[in-house]
């Protein structure tokens, strides 16, 4: 089994706020038991969902994001734990989660 190089590591998630008409970056690192979010004064240890603060921040903001993003959260933390990605990839599948979140919320009128 490839070693779990990523544990520890803080990582960026941006997004984009209709309520504040611009990406807002949070910070989350990823831990043994899933993820951290460190974001303003919403935020500390989460599941491999990254509930409950990723969506905390999401409703204080009034972000809409699809349904499937704790779930796509969880898939990236097995992914980095069971194939060892590097910060990079972890890095390239947030932004990839945080892109649809943007897609979500650009759909809809601000």
């Amino acid at each position: 089994m490839p070693q779990d190089q990523t544990i520890g590591a803080e990582f960026t998630f941006v997004v984009y706020s209709h309520r504040w008409g611009h990406d807002d970056t949070y910070r989350v690192r990823r831990t043994a038991d899933g993820w951290e979010v460190l974001h303003i004064s919403i935020g500390g240890p989460c599941d491999k969902r990254g509930e409950p603060y990723l969506s905390k921040n999401f409703q204080q903001d009034s972000i809409r994001y699809p349904g499937d993003v704790g779930q796509r959260m969880e898939s990236l933390w097995e992914r980095a734990h069971s194939q060892g990605l590097s910060r990079e990839e972890v890095q390239a599948g947030l932004n990839e989660i945080a892109q649809a979140v943007v897609a979500t919320e650009k759909k809809r009128k601000p």
